[in-house]
Formats: C-alpha cells, sequence, structure tokens
C-alpha cells in the first residue's frame, strides 16, 4: 500500500487539475480560446490518469467510449473546429459537476439537512412512501448525488433505533426496501427538469437548438405521473403489514422547518440562475457554472457562523472536498441489505 505522503501528495495534485479545470472552464465563458481549452483538456487529462486506479466499470465505460469516438474524429478527418467545440463542452460539463460538487461540500455543513432528512424517513407507513420520494427529489435537486448518499445514509440509521430493531426481521427488511425504493426513484426523476442536474444541461449542450422551457415544465409534470404510479405500487407491496400495530417514529423537533428552508435554497439558487441569465449575455448553463460556487460559500459560511472554525472554514471546507475529486458523501459509504444492482456512484 503506498504511504500516507504519497496518497496526500495525489489527492493534492488532483485538487490542484480539478481547481484549474473549474477556472478554465469560467475564464472560457468571459475570454474564450483555443489556448484555454487546450489547458483545461490537459488538467482534466492529468486528474483522470491520477484516478484511474479507483475506475469502476461504470467510469471505464464512457473514458474508453470517449477515446474510441476521439480516435474515429481523426481517421474520419473531422474539421478542427469540430473537435474544439466537443473539447470546450467536455470541459465545461467536468467543470460542472464540480462545481455541483460545492453545493454537497456546504449541504454537508448545514444542520437542516440532515434534520430535513429525519423528517421525510420518520413518517407513518401511508406517508413514508410519497415523503420520501419528494425527499430524493428535493435533495438530489440541491445537492445531487451527496443528496442521494445522505437520504439512504438517514434511511440506514433509521433502521437501528430501539423501537425499530424490536420488529420482526422480516417487516425491518420490507421497511429498509420500501424506503430505498422510494428514495431512488425520487432521485431519478431529477433527470427529467432539474435545472441543476447534469442530465438536464447535457442535454442543452449537445442539443443547441432546445431551450429548457420546451423539455422542463414536460419533465416536472411527469416526474408526478411517476410517483403516483410508484405510490400505488408500493400501497400494494405494504397490505400485508396493515392491521399489526407497527410503531412509527416521531419527526425531531424543527425538522418541518428545515424541509421549509431546504426548499428555500432550491428556489433562491434557481431565481439566482435566471436572473443572470436573463440580465447579461450568459446562456444558463454559463450563469449555473457561476452562481453555483458562490451560492455554496454563502451557504457554508452561513451553517458555519456559529462554529470554532467560523466562516472562513466553513469556506475552506467547500474549497477542499469539492476540488479532490467526486466523492458522494464525505468518506461514508451506504451499505443496504441484498442491494441487486447499486450504481458504482455510491461508493467511495
Amino acid at each position: 500500500m503506498p504511504s500516507a505522503p504519497i496518497l496526500s501528495l495525489g489527492c493534492d495534485l488532483r485538487r490542484a487539475l480539478m481547481l484549474g479545470v473549474m477556472i478554465a472552464a469560467v475564464v472560457q465563458i468571459f475570454a474564450p480560446s483555443h489556448l484555454v481549452i487546450g489547458l483545461g483538456t490537459g488538467m482534466l487529462v492529468g486528474f483522470l490518469a491520477l484516478s484511474c486506479k479507483m475506475f469502476g466499470i461504470g467510469t471505464w465505460v464512457p473514458v474508453l467510449l470517449s477515446l474510441g469516438a476521439a480516435v474515429l474524429a481523426m481517421v474520419q478527418h473531422v474539421p478542427a473546429d469540430v473537435i474544439w467545440r466537443g473539447l470546450d463542452r467536455m470541459l465545461f460539463l467536468a467543470a460542472l459537476i464540480a462545481m455541483l460538487a460545492t453545493l454537497r461540500s456546504a449541504a454537508a455543513l448545514a444542520p437542516e439537512v440532515r434534520l430535513a432528512g429525519a423528517l421525510v424517513t420518520n413518517q407513518p407507513a401511508s406517508r413514508r412512501y410519497l415523503s420520501m420520494t419528494f425527499g430524493g427529489h428535493l435533495f438530489g435537486v440541491l445537492v445531487n448525488f451527496g443528496g442521494l448518499a445522505l437520504l439512504l445514509d438517514i434511511a440506514k440509521q433509521s433502521m437501528d433505533r430501539e423501537g425499530t430493531t424490536q420488529l420482526p426481521a422480516e417487516v425491518q427488511e420490507a421497511r429498509l426496501r420500501r424506503m430505498t425504493l422510494a428514495v431512488i426513484r425520487g432521485f431519478s426523476m431529477i433527470a427529467l427538469w432539474s435545472p441543476f442536474g447534469f442530465a438536464t444541461n447535457a442535454i442543452l449542450l449537445t442539443l443547441p437548438g432546445i431551450s429548457y422551457v420546451e423539455f422542463g415544465p414536460i419533465g416536472f409534470a411527469m416526474s408526478f405521473v411517476l410517483t403516483a404510479i410508484g405510490w400505488a405500487w408500493d400501497t400494494y407491496e405494504g397490505r400485508r403489514f396493515r392491521g399489526r400495530g407497527l410503531l412509527t417514529a416521531t419527526p425531531p423537533p424543527k425538522s418541518g422547518l428545515a424541509v421549509a428552508l431546504l426548499l428555500g435554497h432550491v428556489l433562491a439558487l434557481g431565481a439566482g440562475v435566471f436572473v443572470l441569465h436573463g440580465m447579461t449575455s450568459l446562456s444558463f448553463q454559463q450563469g449555473l457554472i457561476v452562481i453555483v460556487p458562490c451560492y455554496a460559500v454563502l451557504w457554508a459560511g452561513a451553517a458555519m457562523r456559529h462554529d470554532t472554525r467560523g466562516v472562513l472554514g466553513g469556506i475552506g471546507k467547500v474549497a477542499q472536498t469539492s476540488c479532490c475529486g467526486w466523492r458522494i458523501w464525505g468518506q461514508r459509504s451506504v451499505s443496504l441489505p441484498r442491494p441487486g444492482f447499486w450504481p458504482w456512484c455510491f461508493w467511495r
């Protein structure tokens, strides 16, 4: 195993390279040039090379497909301007993922995030599916994969409470399975409409002729249809546990206010992006990549204002964790029984 100093050096290099990618993407917005694209691409390739030992199958597939597409483009003599546009979009999307990670880092410092998570998990069986689906949706919109891992972690912790551990093993397994499915289904639906998600921005970048207004509202409406279908199926699955008088945990105090605060964060962040887009010549994606890290810094500073490390400690935490690779939620992994297939991104 490599020594601790070597591991620390590797993380520092990855952090520096990813920070360079983020800076290059922002510079490219205001002063576009092939030099900036070339430097940013080189730093991104270096970051991936240093991180390849952590790649799983789900990571190697798009990397190898991208390499194959690059070789095919060279063999077929694709025009240089097309190559440069492709590199520009690749750089932008990589920086966008890293920028969105700043929200995840800020959310890890905010107490309202875990309070809101505790509220959605501690609900009666009749409301638990809708609550956790909504929670997966809300957390996914705001903090992306970090919100998914957090809710799954909170759901697992809720199974360790005294009242829950006294339930029959069959009931415990069914409850955890139903909560897990509700969270994952809610999270997956953000791909239909969320303006902060990777899927939506990838569509807007790869299909320049389409605008968010043309598909966002439709996707948002479809998310309610899919939620209703999932709730009906969950209700059918839970029919065998009705009438047993199973105990239900009580949400912690002020958890309702925490959910309201998270909704406020989503609305404030969205309003900031749309206002910047409407008042300047920046596109929606460009406004997003500018607003998100600024909002994350303000959020982290507000969350740490009563901490001994102070506001600067929160800002430093955001900068450190967002540049050192795409971790999902701190150092923790999610452990669930009989998961079947879990995306590679649930793990470190």
